[in-house]
C-alpha cells in the first residue's frame, strides 16, 4: 500500500480497494483560485459500501471525478494521493486513466439524459466498454450486452437494446448506467447522487438493484448523496464532508444516531426521511384574528384522458380518473404519486391551464370551469403556481425585484414606485436580503429562487398557492427552511396549499390531508397520521415502505 494513503490499517484487515490521502483540489476562474476540497482523506474496504454526504459545495462530488480523473479543466490537484489498489493513480494523464475507467472503477454519474448517448442505441452503448477494454469481439460484446440489460431487470432486453435513451424512463436510463458501470466488473463502483431525479419508489427499485449486482460482483462503492435517508439504508460508513473538508465519519447507524459534529446534526434535523415531526409556525409568527378553514379550492369529478401516438400506433392515457379533494384555507392538502400518476395534470386542471374532460373546479365556492377571458382573469388573482424549476420559471433577463413586481404590473396594480416596495416587501418576508433585488435569477442558488418564485406567487394575495415539487430538487437543510418558510407564510396569511409531491417524507413534514393519487386515480385519501399509520391501499403501502431511512426515523422518535 502506498505511503501516501493515510489510514492506517489493523493487522489482518484487507488492504482497501480505495484509499484517498491528503487530497486537495481547486478551481480557478478569472484569475483566482478557490480551495474546493482540503486534506481529504479516506478509504473504501473490500466488499464495502462508503456514502459521501453533504450539501451542494461541500466537495463530495469533486471528491468522486478526482479520483475517476473527470475533473473539468478549470481544476487543479493541489495535493494528495489516490491510491487504488496499490496504485497511486493521482498523477496519471487522462489517456492512462481511460484504462482503468470501466475496468477497474465504474462510475454511475447523476444524469442518465446527459450521460448516455442521444443518437446511439443503448445495446451499442453497453457494449462499448466490453470492447474498448478488450474484453470481447464485437458479437461476443453484444451477447453479453443483452445479458447485463437482463440482469439490470429491463424487460425485453432484446427490445431495450435497439431503443434510443429518449425512448427509455428515468428509471430505465439509470439501470442502464448501472449495468454499463458494471460490464467489465470492476472492483469499485463510484455513483454519484444516482437517484436524486427519480420518485422513491423508482428510487428503491435502482438502488436495490446497484446494491444486489455489486453484492454479486464483490465490488465495493463510493455512494455521492446528499439525502441522510439513502445513506442510512445503504451505507456501511457514512463520510460526512463541508466546506472541501470531512467533518465526521463512522458507521453508518452511529453517525445518523448519534452525531457528534454540528452540522452532521443539522443535516439530520433537517431530512425530512429521517424526521417524524410535522413542522410549527415560527414562534411569534402573526395568525390571522378569524381565519377560518373554509374550502377554497375544490375539485370535484374531475377527468381527462390524453391520446398517444408513438411507433405508428394510438393509445388513450388516462390521466385522471373521477378526482375529488378539497383544500381549506390555512391548511395543506397533498397530492402524492410517482411520475406519471396524473399528479401534475390535476395541478394544472385546478390552476386552469389544462381543460378537464369531465367535472367542476371551484375556487372560493365558485365554479370556474368554464370562464373565460377577463372573468377568468380575474379569478386567476386568487390562485398561484411554484413550479418545481425556478430557474425555468424565472425570466433569466428580468432582475428580481421586477420579476417579483411584474404581477403587479400584469394587473395594473398601483405605479411603478409602489410595486418596488411592493415587490421589496415581498422579498423581505420571504427572507431575500436586499443586496439581491438587483440580481438576476443565474447568480441566485436554487433555493433563493425558490424564495423569488414564492414572492412573486404572493404578490396579488390569492387565497391558495399550488406549489409542484417545489422542494425536489434542492439539499435537505435548503428544503427545511423553504417548507419552515411555507408553514410560516401559511399561518400569516390563512393560505390554502395544494402541495404535489412525490415524497411522503416531505408530506408528513408539511400536510394536512393527503391523497394518493396512481394511474390518474386517487387510490386512497385521508389524514396524514391516518395515512402513515393505517394505510390500506397496496400502492400506499409501496410508497411507505419505499421512503429511505425510516428504521433510523423510527428509532429516533422513540429514543
Amino acid at each position: 500500500m502506498s505511503q501516501a494513503a493515510t489510514t492506517e490499517q489493523p493487522v489482518g484487515t484487507p488492504e482497501p480497494v480505495l484509499s484517498v490521502g491528503d487530497l486537495a483540489i481547486s478551481y480557478t476562474s478569472r484569475g483566482r483560485r478557490t480551495a474546493a476540497v482540503q486534506g481529504v482523506a479516506f478509504s473504501v474496504g473490500p466488499g464495502e459500501t462508503v456514502a459521501l454526504v453533504g450539501e451542494s459545495g461541500s466537495g463530495k462530488t469533486t471528491t468522486a471525478h478526482a479520483i475517476v480523473g473527470l475533473l473539468p479543466g478549470s481544476a487543479h490537484r493541489d495535493a494528495g494521493a489516490i491510491v487504488l489498489g496499490e496504485t497511486d493513480i493521482a498523477g496519471w494523464s487522462q489517456r492512462r486513466l481511460a484504462t482503468i475507467r470501466g475496468r477497474h472503477v465504474g462510475f454511475v454519474p447523476q444524469d442518465p439524459g446527459v450521460a448516455l448517448n442521444p443518437v446511439q442505441r443503448i445495446g451499442v452503448q453497453v457494449a462499448e466498454p466490453l470492447r474498448i477494454h478488450g474484453l470481447a469481439g464485437r458479437a461476443e460484446a453484444d451477447a453479453r450486452a443483452l445479458e447485463i440489460l437482463a440482469q439490470a431487470g429491463l424487460d425485453d432486453p432484446e427490445a431495450v437494446a435497439l431503443r434510443y435513451p429518449h425512448e427509455l424512463s428515468g428509471g430505465q436510463r439509470q439501470r442502464v448506467l448501472i449495468g454499463i458501470a458494471l460490464a467489465c466488473d470492476p472492483q469499485l463502483i463510484i455513483a454519484d447522487e444516482p437517484t436524486s431525479a427519480l420518485d422513491v419508489t423508482v428510487q428503491k427499485v435502482v438502488l436495490d438493484h446497484l446494491q444486489e449486482r455489486t453484492r454479486e460482483a464483490g465490488a465495493s462503492v463510493l455512494l455521492i448523496t446528499h439525502d441522510l435517508g439513502v445513506a442510512a439504508d445503504r451505507a456501511d460508513r457514512i463520510i460526512v464532508m463541508q466546506g472541501g473538508r470531512i467533518v465526521e465519519e463512522g458507521p453508518a447507524a452511529r453517525v445518523l444516531e448519534a452525531p457528534e459534529h454540528e452540522y452532521t446534526r443539522r443535516l439530520v434535523a433537517a431530512a425530512p426521511s429521517l424526521q417524524s415531526r410535522r413542522l410549527s409556525a415560527t414562534p411569534g409568527t402573526r395568525l390571522p384574528e378569524a381565519l377560518s378553514d373554509a374550502v377554497v379550492l375544490e375539485l370535484a369529478g374531475i377527468a381527462r384522458r390524453y391520446v398517444s401516438r408513438a411507433g405508428g400506433r394510438t393509445r388513450e392515457v388516462v390521466a385522471a380518473h373521477d378526482v375529488n379533494l378539497s383544500v381549506r384555507a390555512g391548511r395543506t392538502t397533498a397530492l402524492v404519486g410517482a411520475s406519471g400518476s396524473g399528479k401534475t395534470t390535476v395541478a394544472r386542471i385546478a390552476s386552469r391551464l389544462v381543460e378537464p374532460d369531465a367535472g367542476r373546479v371551484l375556487l372560493g365556492g365558485r365554479d370556474i370551469t368554464t370562464a373565460t377571458g377577463a372573468d377568468l382573469r380575474e379569478l386567476r388573482r386568487g390562485l398561484q403556481l411554484v413550479y418545481q424549476d425556478p430557474f425555468g420559471s424565472l425570466d433569466p433577463r428580468m432582475r428580481i425585484l421586477d420579476t417579483v413586481a411584474a404581477p403587479l404590473r400584469a394587473y395594473r396594480v398601483g405605479d411603478r414606485a409602489s410595486r418596488a416596495r411592493t415587490a421589496a416587501g415581498l422579498l423581505e418576508r420571504v427572507q431575500l436580503p436586499a443586496d439581491l433585488h438587483r440580481r438576476l435569477p443565474a447568480e441566485l442558488s436554487g433555493g433563493q429562487r425558490q424564495r423569488v418564485a414564492i414572492a412573486r406567487a404572493l404578490a396579488l394575495n390569492p387565497k391558495v398557492l399550488i406549489l409542484d415539487e417545489p422542494v425536489s430538487a434542492l439539499d435537505v437543510s435548503v428544503q427545511e427552511q423553504l417548507l419552515q418558510l411555507l408553514t410560516d407564510l401559511q399561518a400569516e396569511l390563512g393560505l390554502g396549499y395544494l402541495f404535489i409531491t412525490h415524497d411522503l417524507a416531505v408530506v408528513r413534514q408539511i400536510a394536512d390531508e393527503v391523497a394518493v393519487m396512481n394511474r390518474g386515480e386517487v387510490v386512497e385519501a385521508g389524514t396524514v397520521a391516518d395515512l402513515f399509520e393505517h394505510p390500506h391501499d397496496p400502492y400506499t403501502v409501496e410508497l411507505l415502505a419505499a421512503i429511505p431511512g425510516r428504521g433510523i426515523a423510527s428509532s429516533a422518535a422513540t429514543g
